[in-house]
């Protein structure tokens, strides 16, 4: 837990622009966290307290093809934990890296399949 950063988000507040490398991985504690397209302008899918975002920029070394941005029912509280911090744990856990690793790609592929 103490690598954990606790952030609290204002409504509709952009936590990851499209192209950015953000070098996190967000655990929603509390809120909603939209995923858009890159004109910012269509919702691809919402994720709710509980889900988790930046796994497949961090796992495929990808800049962000989409944009983060807070929900409008209150204020959001996202941990976050730094890349390399996530990589050592995965290091760690190499069954539980392979699982991460294939979660990551069909996440990658479904937002992908479902913004076109």
């Amino acid at each position: 837990m103490r690598n954990l950063e606790l952030n609290y988000y204002e409504d509709a507040k952009v936590v990851t622009y499209f192209k950015e490398t953000s070098g996190y991985i967000y655990f929603i504690k509390h809120g909603l966290v939209h995923v858009l397209d890159r004109a910012a302008q269509w919702q691809v899918v919402s994720y709710e307290a509980g889900g988790y975002f930046g796994d497949f920029q961090i796992l495929l070394d990808l800049k962000s093809d989409f944009s983060y941005r807070t929900g409008n029912i209150g204020s959001t509280v996202l941990y976050k934990l730094k890349a390399d911090k996530f990589l050592q744990l995965l290091e760690l856990y190499p069954e539980q890296a392979d699982f991460y690793k294939m979660r990551a790609l069909h996440r990658y592929h479904h937002l992908k399949k479902v913004r076109n």
